[in-house]
C-alpha cells in the first residue's frame, strides 16, 4: 500500500506541469503595446507622428531657392515644450504668397509635404514618446517652384505637458539692405517683375536722356513713394529696381514718374533705387538713382521734377590734352555738356573703364581709340558729352584697347564724334 502512494505522488506532480504549460494555445498572455520611441530616433518618431493633411515623402526635402519671387518666412517660434499625444500647432508670418509647407524631423530620411495657403500647420506627438528633446525644420513653398529657407523649432517632450503652439503670422521683418526680400515686397503700380539684370544703357543718338530725378528722399513703412523725372524724348516705359537685387521691374508708360509702396514691415535704414526709361525701338537712357531713407516717424513722399534735363547743348572747345587727361575735372558743366578735345598723334594708352559709357575718370583719348573715332597714331579730335554715373561698367577690347570693368561710379561720359 505504502508503495502505490508513492508510485502516485510523481504522476500528480506531472499531470500538474503539464497543466501550466505556456505555450497552452487556451492561456492568454498580456499585450506589451507599441514600444516607446526615443525623441533621437527621428526616422521612428517621424513615421509616427500625425500630420494634418499631409503626405509623407521619401528622400531630403527640395533645397531652398534664391530666385526673385521667393518668399521670406519668419517669426516661427524658437522652441515650445509639449506632452506625449500633445498637438502642436507652429505659426509663421510670410512675405510672399506660397502654396504649402515642407515639413521634416531633423535626421529623418523623409519628410512631409502639407499643401494651403495657411501659416501654420499641426501635428501630433505619439503617446509612447519618450521625454527628451528634438527639432523640426519648415519652410514654404510656391507653385512655381520656389522655397523659402528654413525655421528650425525644437521641441522640448515633458510628460507633465499637453498640448503645444508656437510662433507668430506677423510678416518677418525686411532689412532694407536684403534687396531681393525688398524688391519682392514693394507694390509697383502696373509693373512686371523681371528676373536677372535689367538691359543696359544704349548709346544711339536717339537714345533719350532723362534727369531731374531726386538725388534722396525719405519716406516710412508702408509709405508711398511717388519718383518723377524729366525726358528729353518720347520713351515707352521704365526700368526700376532695387540696387542689388536679383531682378527689376518693367513699369509701361509714357508718364515722367512712377510710385511704388514700402513694406509695413521694413525696419528703418537705407537703401537705393535705380530707374531709366526705354522706347519701342529698344533704346535704353542712363539711369538716375535715388537713396531712400526709412524713418519710422515718417509717412508718404514724392521727389523729382518733370523738368527736362539739358543736353545736347553747344560744344566747348578745350584744345589739346595729354593721353592720361580724363573728364573729372569738367564734372561742374553739368550732365549733357559737350567738350572738344585735340588728342596728340602717337600717345601712350592709359586707363579706361567701361564700354560706350566710361567711367569720367576714364583716359579720354584712349576711350576715343576704343570707340573707334580716332587712332593712337594719327591722334585727332574727340566730341564727349557727360552723362550720370551708372551701377556697373563693363570692359571690352575693341581697336587695340583693353577697358576694365568697374561697379557703380558717379559720373560717366560718351565720345559723341
Amino acid at each position: 500500500m505504502h508503495t502505490a502512494r508513492y508510485l502516485l505522488l510523481p504522476a500528480l506532480l506531472l499531470a500538474f506541469a503539464l497543466g501550466c504549460d505556456s505555450s497552452d494555445p487556451d492561456v492568454d498572455t498580456p499585450d506589451p503595446g507599441p514600444q516607446p520611441i526615443a525623441p533621437t530616433n527621428a526616422d521612428a518618431l517621424s513615421e509616427a507622428l500625425q500630420v494634418a493633411g499631409a503626405t509623407r515623402l521619401d528622400g531630403a526635402a527640395p533645397s531652398a531657392t534664391t530666385d526673385a519671387g521667393t518668399p521670406v518666412i519668419g517669426n516661427g517660434a524658437d522652441a515650445v515644450t509639449a506632452g506625449p499625444g500633445g498637438a502642436v500647432t507652429l505659426q509663421f508670418g510670410a512675405t510672399g504668397d506660397f502654396a504649402g509647407v515642407y515639413f521634416l524631423v531633423q535626421g529623418a530620411s523623409g519628410y512631409f509635404q502639407i499643401p494651403g495657403t495657411a501659416a501654420s500647420f499641426q501635428f501630433a506627438l505619439p503617446d509612447n514618446l519618450n521625454t527628451g528633446t528634438f527639432s523640426v525644420i519648415y519652410c514654404v513653398y510656391t507653385d512655381g517652384g520656389l522655397v523659402s529657407l528654413p525655421i528650425t523649432t525644437t521641441i522640448t517632450v515633458d510628460a507633465d505637458a499637453g498640448d503645444a503652439s508656437g510662433g507668430t503670422n506677423d510678416p518677418p521683418a525686411i532689412a532694407p539692405g536684403d534687396a531681393d526680400a525688398l524688391s519682392n515686397a514693394l507694390q509697383i503700380m502696373g509693373a512686371t517683375r523681371v528676373e536677372g539684370a535689367a538691359p543696359s544703357p544704349t548709346t544711339d543718338a536717339a537714345t533719350p536722356v532723362i534727369g531731374n530725378g531726386a538725388s534722396a528722399v525719405t519716406a516710412g513703412p508702408g509709405g508711398v513713394v511717388t519718383l518723377r523725372f524729366g525726358a528729353t524724348s518720347d520713351f515707352a516705359g521704365i526700368y526700376f529696381l532695387v540696387q542689388g537685387a536679383s531682378g527689376y521691374f518693367q513699369i509701361p508708360g509714357t508718364g515722367g514718374s512712377f510710385q511704388f509702396t514700402l513694406p509695413d514691415n521694413l525696419i528703418p535704414g537705407t537703401f537705393t533705387v535705380i530707374y531709366c526709361v526705354y522706347t519701342d525701338g529698344g533704346l535704353v537712357s542712363l539711369p538716375i538713382t535715388t537713396t531712400i531713407t526709412v524713418d519710422a516717424e515718417a509717412g508718404d513722399t514724392s521727389g523729382g521734377t518733370n523738368d527736362p534735363p539739358t543736353t545736347g547743348g553747344p560744344t566747348t572747345e578745350e584744345g589739346q590734352i595729354p593721353w592720361t587727361q580724363n573728364a573729372v575735372q569738367y564734372r561742374g558743366r553739368g550732365v549733357g555738356a559737350r567738350l572738344r578735345f585735340d588728342c596728340p598723334e602717337g600717345g601712350a594708352f592709359s586707363t579706361v573703364w567701361g564700354t560706350d559709357l566710361y567711367t569720367d575718370d576714364s583716359s579720354v583719348c584712349t576711350a576715343a581709340v576704343h570707340a573707334g573715332v580716332i587712332t593712337q597714331d594719327a591722334g585727332g579730335s574727340v566730341v564727349i558729352e557727360l552723362r550720370p554715373g551708372a551701377d556697373s561698367y563693363d570692359g571690352s577690347t575693341r581697336n587695340g584697347v583693353t577697358t576694365r570693368d568697374w561697379g557703380n561710379w558717379g559720373n560717366s561720359f560718351v565720345v559723341i564724334d
